[in-house]
């Protein structure tokens, strides 16, 4: 029996440790990798940083202060020490969150500089970005003018105007056309 015992810790000192798993997909087997955060990084951890109301998170004196962000200021922010990043139309600096990503900074850097809503849809449905990230709001992005022949771009005449309305359906309502004017040639 003590053979036995002394044979079985042998073994399982040259098994590697829980935290260390190699295994690729988490317990319900979503297949979502996390990586081990440094001390002081977990998701209570940041919370109570994001409501830290004398720590500015978005990096430009206070959430929205930066004022618009053009997609291309928003390309430039693309390394780890200064990295934003847009999802529905809201731009935030992520720099401060990085360490607090529970699947590692590598995969949060797939964003970073882009819009990455489908990106984060797709990973992350459930997450309520917009109030994890609440303190680090940037700006609004400001999305650059479509060229006139895209596919999206849709004319119609109306008596002597023209209106040029932009839709991504074509079930466009003509009660809601007004919402949609983008310009009007006379």
């Amino acid at each position: 029996p003590l053979i036995l015992l002394e044979s079985a810790l042998y073994a399982m000192s040259l098994a590697p440790p829980a935290t260390l798993s190699t295994n690729t997909a988490n317990a319900t087997g979503s297949g979502r990798n996390k990586v081990a955060l440094k001390p002081g990084h977990s998701l209570m951890d940041w919370i109570r940083l994001r409501n830290d109301r004398s720590v500015d998170l978005s990096g430009v004196g206070g959430p929205g202060l930066h004022g618009p962000v053009s997609e291309d200021e928003l390309a430039k922010r693309k390394a780890t020490d200064d990295a934003w990043i847009a999802v529905r139309g809201k731009v935030y600096n992520i720099t401060p969150y990085l360490d607090f990503h529970p699947g590692g900074v590598d995969e949060i850097m797939k964003g970073a500089g882009k819009d990455a809503t489908e990106l984060i849809d797709e990973i992350h449905k459930w997450v309520n970005v917009e109030s994890m990230l609440a303190y680090s709001y940037v700006g609004p992005l400001v999305q650059k003018p479509s060229d006139s022949r895209s596919k999206f771009r849709k004319c119609m005449t109306v008596g002597t105007m023209r209106l040029t309305i932009l839709s991504g359906s074509s079930l466009l309502s003509k009660t809601k056309l007004s919402m949609h004017v983008l310009n009007v040639e006379l």
